[in-house]
């Protein structure tokens, strides 16, 4: 059984924390969180801008506040991001594989 990957089950979906998404976007971390918080803002006020972080797709934790984006969500509002617009992989795995990559060199 050493081909067996206990970390998730098999097909399931890929949910970026915050620190990954900072990772990928070259941002920091508190960023991401400020841009989460405008974004809620918008979001309870009825004025959502085009240009705001999606809401988190799912949250984590015993009290369900760490958020948590699928790859897919984040990779299309990256690239419609005005002032800096980012284009990352396609595909999930790829785009997996460059988080991995960025990481290793990732000071937080």
């Amino acid at each position: 059984m050493p081909d067996y990957d206990f970390r998730a089950k098999k097909d399931a979906p890929m949910y970026l924390m915050t620190r990954d998404v900072a990772i990928l976007l070259d941002l920091k971390k508190s960023a991401v969180l400020r841009y989460l918080t405008t974004a809620r803002r918008h979001y309870k006020d009825g004025c959502v801008k085009p240009f705001d972080l999606p809401l988190p797709d799912a949250l984590a934790g015993f009290n369900l506040r760490a958020p948590l984006w699928r790859y897919d969500t984040i990779r299309e509002w990256a690239m419609r991001r005005p002032q800096a617009p980012v284009i990352l992989p396609k595909s999930e795995t790829d785009g997996l594989a460059l988080l991995r990559e960025y990481s290793e060199d990732a000071k937080d």
